[in-house]
């Protein structure tokens, strides 16, 4: 009774897709020999993400990929995804969302002025975060990309 409760939680749902997604992304970087490069570039496709569940973990995966020339990389990179797979497990806070959004619509202010967002019919940054605390993901799908 309780797994079945589980499966229908729309957050926990998300939470598991999620973190699957990114563990097959990070298999598929092992098989492609992993480097310094590989590994600080998929830190980059993934930080918003990871920002979404936890702006704390986000900031220590970043320090700890700042200084990777020189280091093991096999070690680091299993720290990095041990680090990142805990992260993940962060429910995402509406407030954190809101944190996430306002960022990526602060690198897009500069390229949107208002006078375009009212002429695309985007409306304002107050009204796209939304309080109803629902998912991300919409309805049908099972990852976040």
């Amino acid at each position: 009774m309780k797994e079945e409760e589980r499966l229908n939680d729309t957050v926990l749902r998300e939470n598991f897709a999620h973190r699957s997604d990114l563990l097959q992304r990070w298999q598929q970087l092992l098989e492609q020999s992993l480097s310094a490069a590989g590994l600080i570039e998929f830190l980059a496709i993934h930080k918003y993400l990871v920002m979404a569940h936890t702006q704390a973990a986000s900031q220590r995966m970043g320090s700890l990929l700042s200084d990777i020339q020189g280091i093991e990389i096999n070690a680091i990179s299993e720290s990095y995804i041990n680090k990142l797979t805990l992260a993940l497990k962060h429910r995402v806070k509406r407030k954190w969302r809101r944190n996430l959004l306002q960022h990526i619509m602060g690198y897009l202010k500069c390229e949107i002025d208002s006078n375009d967002r009212q002429h695309r019919g985007l409306p304002p940054l107050r009204d796209t975060i939304g309080g109803s605390g629902q998912p991300a993901t919409p309805p049908g799908h099972t990852g976040f990309m």
